[in-house]
């Protein structure tokens, strides 16, 4: 399982795990993809940057090819950014739509990118569930996962929303977050992270509270509702070796359901 982070506070998992140990956050610095060639790169918007960084940190030491590793992306309202733009241009006058915003407006542009970038034809895929987008595109890379027996690389983020949006996304700073997800028979299983093992569950729950470093900033984001998940694994990857197993979660998928999520350490017993 590898890992990615970004966010206006940190720029990967080491940088996150350190502010949660009281370390000062550095300052935001550009976003640079390796992923995006350069001119792809300077008209991608910013959500895209941030998935495919993120996407690039956790697919470093992959050891399958990456135009094999099927993707997913999860967010609940994509680029709020261009979708403010266009709405507004489309009502003052549409001939002035830019064809570049235009392209990019779609929910699926972080995997368009992925995919040319990479040469790939894997599956791919992209999930907007409002507030459980998060849950909704672990459950869909999860079951990808396992019916296809291959890598799948989950992307869950968040944009800044602009003010027009921010009623119907309360999501105040960018955040993306990024797992390589791996079958326990396959090839790149044996530079886990964790085992995880999700189960359905048909009674409501609460979203687990972050930690309050955190809080403040993520707390009402659909991404970042994740980071309780996200955190323990980011922490053993960090330490790179065994954790004490980390205590169950129940993360909401609906009004009426939620997931169940087991997580296991190196050096625990398998999940």
């Amino acid at each position: 399982m590898g890992l990615g982070a970004w966010s206006d506070r940190f720029a990967d998992c080491m940088e996150l795990c350190a502010g949660l140990n009281g370390a000062a956050w550095p300052e935001q610095r550009p976003l640079q993809p390796a992923m995006i060639p350069p001119r792809e790169r300077r008209r991608a918007p910013h959500t895209v940057k941030m998935a495919l960084e993120t996407m690039g940190q956790a697919t470093a030491d992959a050891a399958v090819p990456l135009d094999s590793i099927s993707v997913v992306t999860a967010s609940s309202m994509g680029d709020m950014d261009i979708t403010d733009y266009m709405c507004k241009t489309l009502a003052k006058n549409p001939l002035l739509v830019s064809p570049t915003s235009f392209h990019n407006s779609v929910h699926n542009a972080a995997v368009g990118n992925w995919s040319i970038s990479q040469s790939s034809h894997a599956a791919c895929n992209a999930v907007a569930a409002g507030e459980y987008s998060g849950t909704a595109g672990l459950l869909e890379a999860a079951v990808l996962c396992m019916d296809s027996q291959s890598p799948v690389l989950l992307v869950i983020q968040e944009g800044k929303a602009t003010p027009a949006l921010m009623p119907q996304c309360r999501s105040p700073f960018p955040l993306s977050l990024a797992l390589l997800l791996a079958a326990p028979d396959q090839a790149c299983a044996e530079q886990t992270v964790a085992t995880v093992e999700i189960s359905l569950q048909d009674e409501p729950s609460s979203w687990p509270l972050l930690p309050a470093a955190l809080a403040a900033a993520y707390s009402t984001s659909p991404a970042g509702r994740m980071l309780p998940l996200f955190i323990p694994l980011a922490q053993a990857a960090a330490a790179n070796s065994s954790l004490s197993p980390y205590p169950s979660l129940r993360l909401p998928l609906s009004p009426h359901g939620s997931l169940g999520i087991r997580l296991g350490f190196a050096g625990d017993t398998q999940l």
